[in-house]
């Protein structure tokens, strides 16, 4: 019986230290915190999650015909002369036109992976689309980081 109420003395005795309490206090915080960031809903979205977005929003506006919605997600429109702007609406319009014709159009732009150059600070991300013929074709569509968007390179 005296090693029994020996060996609780010295279990209390052990967490009666404030390095013990401290420890265990900053460990069950940290577990709490892991806990609540990994069943959050307002999480952040990632980068990459991001950039793909932004990727399929703007091919989804083009074969739309949401042209300047397209133009406005690349990353040098506010430097874009007028003139180059129309070029480019009368380009996108033109190949619209052409997809409509040999394809049949287009019935979905879908991500299917992102990778993230850091060497060139680009983002890329694949995409496949689908034509209205049941052909498919897979592009690339870099995107650049610019005043914490990202646009179309």
């Amino acid at each position: 019986m005296k090693t029994i109420a020996r060996h609780a003395t010295t279990w209390r005795s052990w967490l009666r230290r404030s390095w013990l309490r401290s420890t265990l206090a900053t460990g069950a915080f940290v577990s709490m915190a892991l806990v609540y960031t990994a069943c959050s809903k307002d999480a952040a979205p990632s980068t990459q999650k991001l950039a793909t977005e932004v990727a399929q929003e703007s091919y989804e506006a083009l074969y739309n015909g949401k042209y300047e919605d397209f133009l406005k997600a690349r990353a040098n429109y506010d430097e874009m002369p007028q003139s180059y702007r129309d070029a480019l609406t009368t380009s996108y319009r033109q190949h619209v036109a052409e997809v409509r014709k040999n394809h049949e159009g287009v019935t979905s732009v879908e991500a299917i992976r992102t990778e993230n150059d850091t060497a060139l600070g680009v983002m890329q991300v694949f995409m496949t689309v689908t034509y209205g013929d049941q052909s498919q074709e897979e592009i690339v569509v870099p995107l650049v980081k610019v005043d914490d968007e990202w646009k179309l390179k």
